[in-house]
């Protein structure tokens, strides 16, 4: 066999100390040993673009792919060895300092519930280093300081492929979010509820399947004054909410994560049981134009998720998507604004994926809007508008939309729900798995909305031919 040939011999890793040590130790004892607090600052992205070499700074890990690098050491390496392993070369840093890193571990190890501090890796070597010493009896004192601020971008010629998807990571996380407040297009009627009644937003909107934004109808609710940083703070704090990316924390962590996180795309608080941990359900109501709820007629307990808080900073929101069940939607902003970017359903978005139940195929809200919205052509172009605090936008069955929170505290509640309106369309998508709920929903309605089964039955006969 020639030279070119043989394969790479790779070193045994021992997960022993020398062998002249008295004391033989594994590598998961590291988790009871505190991480000394010089390897918690950060580097800035410039600096680690100027000593990367991967065959050199990784040795023989540069044959593997970024993503599998990444998996290596979120699914083998503790806590402690990652940051041993970031003081091996820069390259290596430049690996563990990736937050996405951070972020996946926090949450696999922990479930996202601990106290945010500027950044996922602060926070989690904070986190780790309280705990060893509460466990010795010793005082833990966390460091303060932030992160360094970045103004300027880098600026270099020949990036290498990985860094210059850093590169446009790292762009994503600072550019100012007052940009697409100030250049968003108004697409969508805004119709004050003194003068659009239940029939006329039926007729003119709903069976049509068009956006609309009504305002005037949220003046009344006591979440407008209640619903505060201060007040959900003392009213809710030591609550749990769920969150985007599987995080489960109480609402005193997510705020102060709220403040201080520089993400990309920041942690979105999307819970649908707050009905029963606090008792925002009973601070707003469902307008008339909305109280058709075809779906309760299973039950609370059989229908599938419905409601939810949303809660989140600048930055966050939600990608592509087209809500379930061929259901639409309705979302009331109580505090801050959000941009929507909408398709109706016979369009699909450039460069998002097939809709799928389990997850959203599509770039994240600031992705598509850098390296996608520029470049539509004319006809190309969403359906777009601001929402802005106190109003409600209806989002009609089937339509593909995108959200992106402009305020830093954007607060809003959202319902879907399946009308005389949509039930055509409801019946078509719930044709497609036939799933118990399926069953349930065409057995209640026969038995308790006879005159809708009717539509039920045609809906099904028109899909089989």
């Amino acid at each position: 066999m020639s030279t070119q040939q043989q394969s790479i011999v790779y070193p045994q890793l021992s997960a022993t100390e020398p062998q002249n040590s008295n004391k033989k130790r594994k590598l998961n004892d590291m988790e009871e040993c505190a991480i000394p607090q010089i390897k918690l600052f950060p580097v800035t992205l410039p600096s680690t673009f100027i000593a990367y070499n991967r065959v050199e700074g990784l040795g023989y890990f540069h044959i593997f792919s970024l993503k599998e690098i990444r998996e290596f050491m979120d699914d083998y390496l503790s806590l402690p060895s990652i940051c041993v392993l970031a003081c091996c070369s820069r390259t290596w840093r430049y690996f563990c300092e990736d937050e996405r890193l951070w972020k996946r571990f926090t949450r696999r190890k922990y479930k996202g519930n601990i106290t945010f501090q500027n950044t996922w890796k602060m926070s989690l070597i904070n986190w780790h280093n309280r705990e060893v010493k509460r466990k010795k009896g010793e005082t833990f004192v966390p460091i303060q300081r932030p992160p360094r601020d970045i103004s300027l971008a880098p600026h270099f010629t020949g990036m290498d492929t990985e860094l210059f998807k850093a590169y446009k990571h790292w762009y994503r996380t600072v550019i100012n979010p007052e940009y697409y407040r100030r250049t968003c297009p108004e697409h969508v009627d805004r119709r004050s509820i003194k003068e659009l009644t239940v029939q006329k937003f039926i007729d003119e909107y709903e069976r049509p399947g068009k956006p609309v934004i009504i305002t005037d109808a949220m003046n009344d609710w006591p979440a407008m004054k209640k619903w505060t940083y201060e007040q959900l703070l003392l009213d809710y704090g030591d609550v749990k909410f769920r969150t985007g990316g599987g995080f489960k924390m109480t609402l005193k962590n997510y705020f102060h994560y709220l403040r201080s996180q520089k993400e990309q795309v920041p942690l979105y608080l999307f819970d649908q049981n707050y009905a029963e941990t606090t008792r925002m359900l009973k601070e707003y109501k469902v307008i008339d134009h909305f109280a058709e709820d075809l779906f309760k007629v299973v039950g609370e307990d059989e229908r599938p998720p419905y409601r939810w808080i949303l809660i989140g900073p600048a930055r966050s929101g939600a990608p592509f998507h087209t809500d379930p069940r061929g259901t639409s939607a309705w979302n009331a902003v109580v505090k801050g604004t959000k941009r929507w970017a909408m398709y109706p359903p016979h369009v699909q978005p450039k460069d998002v994926g097939p809709d799928d139940s389990e997850y959203y195929n599509a770039p994240c809200p600031i992705k598509w809007y850098l390296e996608t919205y520029p470049f539509l052509k004319q006809d190309e172009m969403p359906v777009e508008c601001l929402h802005k605090e106190g109003e409600i936008l209806f989002i009609p069955s089937g339509w593909w939309h995108m959200v992106y929170n402009l305020d830093d505290l954007t607060i809003a509640v959202t319902q879907n729900f399946a009308s005389t309106a949509n039930l055509p369309l409801v019946v078509k998508d719930l044709l497609k798995d036939k799933d118990e709920f399926y069953d349930d929903f065409k057995r209640e309605l026969k038995i308790q909305r006879k005159d809708l089964y009717e539509i039920f039955e045609k809906t099904k006969q028109e899909c089989k031919k």
